[in-house]
């Protein structure tokens, strides 16, 4: 005696829509980079459009060297949540102790 396995197809109708994932909304690279300045051991800088209000999520990778490895590690050394309308930069980034709201 086999036993079959049933097999629960999901329809793509029944997924939750993609939560603002859209592709169509980005911010130029060259606009980020001036916005962003000079980071030294620069990766790559990455905005994700979050779905409303024309906010985007800008995260700066870095790399450093790690002793003993012939590997680079990567991580996000900086990470704005900021509004972009008509070329401005709005900083909506929590404020830490100390520092000041960005307007470019």
């Amino acid at each position: 005696m086999t036993k079959t396995r049933k097999t629960n197809k999901v329809k793509q109708e029944d997924l939750a829509p993609d939560r603002g994932r859209n592709t169509e909304k980005f911010i130029p690279i060259h606009e980020l980079e001036d916005w962003v300045g000079h980071v030294p051991n620069l990766y790559k800088i990455d905005a994700v459009y979050l779905g409303w209000d024309n906010r985007f999520r800008i995260n700066v990778y870095c790399s450093k060297k790690v002793e003993g490895s012939i590997y680079e590690r990567y991580s996000i050394d900086k990470s704005y949540h900021v509004r972009y309308t008509d070329g401005r930069f709005e900083d909506k980034s929590r404020p830490t102790k100390g520092s000041k709201t960005k307007y470019i």
